[in-house]
C-alpha cells in the first residue's frame, strides 16, 4: 500500500480514503492533506468568520427591506406563471401532520394574537386540562381539539376548553345572568 505526506503537518499516512478526504481533480482523487488537518482548518475558518456571517445577516437584512416591493413584484409574477404547481404543493404540505399544525398555530397568531409559545404557557398553566370541568385537552387522551375562549366584545383571551364547555358558553352567549338561571333551574328541579 502506497502512503502520502500530508502538506500541512508533513505526517505521512496510508494512502487511502480512512486519511484523505475525496476530491476530484488531485492527484489519486484525494486531498493533499489529512482528514485531521482538513478538519483543523474548517473549524478555524467557521471560527474567524463567524464575525462576518452577523455582518452579512445585517447586509441580508438591510437589503431585503430596501427591495421589499420588488420582491413582492418577483414572488408575484413568480406565483401568477406557476400558479398551478405553487397551489398544488401548498394543498399537499397542508395535508400533512405538520402542514395542518402550522396553519393552526397561524390562524391563532392572526385571530388572537397568540403565538406558539403563549399557547404552550396557556396549557402549561391549566396543566393540559379544560379550565371549566377539567377533561385533558391533551392529544393523546382528547379525540378532539382544544378551543381558545376569548371575550368577544374585548377580544381576550380567557382560557382553553374542551368542545363542549365552549359549546355551553356559546349558547349562553357569555350571558352571566343567563348561567346563573340555568344553574338556578338545574338546582330547582334536580331530583
Amino acid at each position: 500500500m502506497s502512503c502520502r505526506i500530508c502538506n500541512n503537518c508533513l505526517e505521512e499516512y496510508p494512502e487511502t480514503l480512512e486519511f484523505f478526504h475525496k476530491r476530484i481533480g488531485c492527484k489519486d482523487n484525494l486531498r493533499p492533506i489529512c482528514k485531521v488537518c482538513a478538519n483543523i482548518a474548517k473549524t478555524l475558518a467557521r471560527n474567524k468568520n463567524e464575525g462576518e456571517n452577523e455582518r452579512a445577516k445585517e447586509r441580508a437584512k438591510l437589503h431585503y427591506h430596501q427591495n421589499k416591493e420588488y420582491g413582492k413584484e418577483i414572488r408575484s409574477k413568480y406565483y401568477h406563471k406557476n400558479k398551478d404547481i405553487t397551489n398544488a404543493k401548498r394543498r399537499e404540505s397542508n395535508n400533512t401532520p405538520k402542514g395542518k399544525y402550522k396553519l393552526y398555530i397561524n390562524r391563532v397568531n392572526r385571530e388572537f394574537n397568540l403565538s406558539e409559545t403563549d399557547l404552550q404557557q396557556l396549557m402549561d398553566q391549566q396543566v393540559g386540562l379544560c379550565d371549566i370541568c377539567g377533561t385533558s385537552l391533551v392529544f393523546p387522551k382528547s379525540t378532539r381539539r382544544y378551543h381558545i375562549d376569548h371575550d368577544h366584545s374585548t377580544g381576550k383571551v380567557r382560557g382553553l376548553l374542551c368542545n363542549n364547555c365552549n359549546t355551553g358558553l356559546g349558547q349562553f352567549k357569555d350571558n352571566i345572568d343567563s348561567l346563573e338561571a340555568a344553574i338556578n333551574y338545574l338546582t330547582r328541579t334536580s331530583v
